[in-house]
């Protein structure tokens, strides 16, 4: 069975990027596009990993979302990974259960490290 990764993202180019790398990296992919979105997809789905977009748009942003995963019971273990441009929307790391931060555009070598920061055997 594959593993799966959650993705929520808005940007179309970035979320293709993220898909092949997570599909290169043995997972299978599914997408929330708005903040509102991604605890329901968490709760069908039962992601391995969360790539979170800093500045995900929608009535729930992603700071609020970040807040929700973290007190969910259902997803409160899952690693998160937060992507943003460089001073754009970043989220802090660690205390705000951030498992890695990647730095857009991410190449597949640092999505690769941060799944092994975050634990993920490829």
């Amino acid at each position: 069975m594959l593993r799966t990764c959650l993705i929520a993202a808005h940007d179309p180019w970035f979320i293709q990027l993220l898909r092949v790398y997570s599909e290169e990296s043995g997972f299978r992919v599914v997408q929330a596009y708005e903040g509102q979105d991604v605890l329901p997809v968490i709760h069908q789905e039962s992601p391995q990993v969360i790539l979170l977009q800093a500045d995900l748009p929608g009535r729930v942003k992603s700071a609020e979302v970040l807040k929700s995963i973290r007190n969910d019971p259902r997803a409160m273990l899952i690693p998160l990974l937060v992507f943003s441009w460089e001073g754009h929307g970043a989220l802090p790391d660690g205390q705000a259960g951030v498992t890695a931060h990647l730095t857009e555009p991410v190449t597949y070598d640092a999505f690769v490290d941060a799944l092994n920061q975050a634990g993920i055997c490829l």
